[in-house]
């Protein structure tokens, strides 16, 4: 009998989990592995409309034919304490 050959995938690799991460990590990990992205922002329906200071955070990660789309939002710094 002869060897079956190896499975060949043409996918290319998963991009990386960047969901949770700060905007300024989750950018810097995809510029480095150059994976195209976009951005759009979130935020609550019932905000009072002023900046909270905090962090921008990876909140939705869905892959599209562009490449990347990352939702991201505002993280306030008191849910860190």
């Amino acid at each position: 009998m002869g060897e079956r050959p190896e499975a060949c995938s043409l996918r290319e690799e998963a991009p990386p989990d960047v969901l949770g991460l700060e905007l300024k990590d989750a950018e810097a990990l995809l510029k480095e592995r150059r994976l195209a992205y976009r951005t759009e922002k979130t935020a609550s329906p019932r905000g009072s409309g002023e900046e909270v200071p905090g962090t921008v955070r990876v909140v939705r990660q869905r892959e599209t034919p562009e490449g990347l789309l990352l939702t991201v939002c505002m993280a306030p710094d008191a849910f860190r304490e």
